[in-house]
């Protein structure tokens, strides 16, 4: 079993319904009979049959309470800041921009030229006569008529003129006798000799030579400025007066004031003889509805009863039981009746 639920099973058995008792170093105080021990620790007041009390030490309650208290005034503090300087360089300028006359040379390429020798010039060609060979018909034997006898019919037949003669009735032709040729062939000159005039072409020759392009010319030519480096040392800042601000100083002063002296009270608990399982099962139930987490809702008081007991305590400000035991206010502030 554990170790806290014997230890309330425990209490609770000492606390009984008929009587309210306390704990104290010297005994037990009955109740009923409401009378003092050695320590003179009386019994709770107006307690009811069937309540069970605890009676608890409540130690002193002490309040502190924190001051700041001047320690030393504000003030400042005057110092002199000396001046600063940086040294570097600085480029000077030595010889300002300018110009300059600057020649610019004859350009020249080789080349060829063609150079007259002999102009052109003319001659008489002489032209020889022009021949040609040409065939003509030479009359050898002039044409001539001659009569020749016939009888009518080649007369008629021959075409010759016809002359009839006699009586006889011969018939006499008159006959034509070509003229003869013969094919005679000669040279004929066509043209006679001449002369004609020809033109002599110019002579020319090649020749090498380097030749101007481009004629020597002048131009101006930018001078760049001149510049150095030099050594320079530049102010950074001057000389000043720099003042500080020496915030006032504090010191806290603690001051300790009793609330409430220690005194013995009575704490109205839940009685053996009401903690039965049903009732326990209702504080568990009540628990766990707040958001705590008891474990088995099983009727048995258990550390994770009493965790959730004591956390529901703190978060809603009753009084802490330590898992000693179960507070009549714990009991009431989660709606389960103490009886």
């Amino acid at each position: 079993m554990n170790t806290n639920k014997v230890l309330l099973l425990a209490v609770m058995s000492t606390l009984t319904v008929s009587c309210a008792t306390q704990r104290t170093a010297g005994g037990l105080v009955d109740t009923n009979n409401q009378y003092a021990t050695s320590n003179n620790v009386t019994a709770p007041p107006s307690a009811k049959p069937g309540e069970c009390y605890v009676n608890l030490h409540t130690k002193p309650v002490t309040e502190q309470t924190s001051q700041q208290v001047l320690k030393r005034a504000a003030s400042q503090k005057i110092e002199i800041v000396p001046a600063s300087y940086a040294t570097g360089e600085e480029t000077v300028l030595i010889k300002p921009a300018g110009t300059r006359l600057e020649v610019v040379p004859a350009v020249y390429e080789p080349a060829e030229e063609q150079v007259l020798v002999k102009p052109v010039g003319k001659r008489l060609v002489p032209v020889d006569a022009v021949f040609e060979d040409k065939s003509e018909q030479v009359l050898v034997t002039a044409a001539s008529t001659y009569w020749k006898r016939s009888t009518v019919a080649e007369a008629s037949n021959s075409g010759a003129k016809e002359q009839i003669a006699g009586d006889d009735g011969y018939v006499m032709c008159l006959i034509e006798k070509p003229a003869v040729y013969k094919a005679v062939t000669k040279r004929v000159m066509v043209t006679g000799p001449s002369s004609r005039e020809e033109v002599i072409p110019a002579e020319y020759t090649t020749v090498r030579k380097t030749v101007l392009k481009t004629p020597a010319t002048t131009r101006e030519v930018a001078v760049p400025a001149e510049y150095a480096k030099v050594k320079t040392t530049k102010l950074v800042s001057p000389a000043a007066e720099k003042i500080t601000e020496i915030p006032a100083e504090y010191e806290t002063v603690t001051s300790t004031k009793t609330v409430s002296a220690d005194k013995w009270e009575w704490r109205r608990i839940l009685c053996a003889t009401n903690s039965t399982p049903a009732k326990l099962q209702e504080i568990e139930s009540a628990l766990l509805a707040a958001g705590q987490n008891p474990g088995t809702v099983d009727g048995v008081v258990d550390s994770n009863t009493l965790s959730a007991l004591q956390a529901y305590q703190a978060s809603k400000g009753l009084p802490v039981d330590h898992g000693r035991y179960i507070n009549i206010d714990t009991v009431k502030s989660l709606g389960v009746a103490p009886q």
